[in-house]
């Protein structure tokens, strides 16, 4: 199947087994089916706690690094306080509050710079995406109920970004998706229902690999997004979209080949798998509701301890 440049806010080459081994600690440890019954935050070695600042940052560090372990802490920030940890969807109303913070950040993708690796490309640019989409949810005067209801949305409004005004389809398909690591597409959110859960914290360099892993086994973990009936896979259109991708990932160059490489097998996609060699696939329906999910109040830090101010 030939992926055509489509406008859906969602890159190709197999991602390294170092990716694969962790993801299979990240299931041992936590299971990736289980962000249903608890927060992620526990399940992924090497996340930071929701809203936690930085570690503290090696003074032989440039003032490059210093900048974007500044900006990549302010985001974390914001996704600990309205990203909801089971379901990866955004509570818009406490994001309203964060509005300052978020326009800050946006501002400061503005500029262009250089990058130590490609793995920091890409961790800036997934962190980047994810800003100016909900970044632009919020430049509605009211929520919309659908991302599609704003013209222009992904192919339309251009962003300033790394130097340059820049449509949300640019930024995936010219800048993203070269980079050749289809475990992205796991990582972005086009403020949709079935767009992949956000994750709770900033992408980093440090942490890509394992944060991709982990995006990876929850997407395919999730029956909503992808499940299965006998041999015939019930898959995310996500994978019709954008299938050279996961095809030139896969070992056999094949979408059942990636899918064998990469679902966990304890899974519906997985024991579909299991079923037949060459299963049956088909696609669900996209369901392009904003993916608004209300974050109730997580108590503080004295009320988990018990601990009470004396009067």
């Amino acid at each position: 199947m030939k992926s055509a440049a489509v406008s859906t806010g969602m890159t190709a080459a197999s991602p390294s087994g170092s990716a694969v081994l962790l993801l299979s600690a990240v299931m041992v440890i936590g299971g990736v089916g289980g962000c249903e019954s608890g927060s992620s935050r526990e399940v992924l070695p090497g996340l930071p706690p929701v809203a936690a600042g930085a570690e503290a940052l090696e003074t032989d560090q440039s003032e490059e690094t210093l900048t974007v372990d500044a900006w990549n802490d302010r985001w974390t920030q914001v996704l600990g306080r309205v990203v909801d940890h089971r379901t990866g969807g955004v509570d818009y109303g406490r994001l309203r509050a964060d509005r300052g913070t978020l326009a800050e950040l946006r501002a400061e993708l503005a500029g262009d710079r250089d990058f130590a690796t490609e793995r920091h490309r890409l961790a800036f640019l997934i962190n980047a995406y994810n800003v100016l989409v909900l970044a632009a949810v919020l430049d509605e005067p009211q929520l919309p109920a659908t991302v599609r209801d704003v013209r222009g949305f992904f192919d339309g409004e251009r962003h300033q970004l790394l130097g340059k005004g820049r449509t949300l389809d640019e930024i995936r398909d010219k800048l993203i998706r070269p980079l050749g690591e289809p475990f992205a597409h796991f990582a972005f959110t086009n403020g949709a229902a079935s767009s992949p859960p956000l994750l709770h914290v900033a992408y980093t360099a440090e942490e890509l690999d394992a944060q991709l892993a982990y995006q990876v086994g929850r997407f395919l973990s999730d029956p909503v997004r992808n499940t299965a009936i006998g041999s015939t896979l019930m898959l995310s259109p996500i994978f019709r979209w954008f299938s050279d991708d996961f095809e030139a990932a896969a070992s056999d160059g094949t979408l059942t080949g990636f899918l064998r490489q990469h679902a966990p097998t304890a899974t519906a996609v997985g024991r579909g798998l299991a079923r037949e060699d060459d299963p049956a696939i088909t696609f669900l329906e996209f369901n392009w509701a904003l993916h608004y999910v209300p974050v109730p109040d997580r108590p503080t830090e004295d009320a988990e301890t018990g601990d009470e101010s004396e009067d």
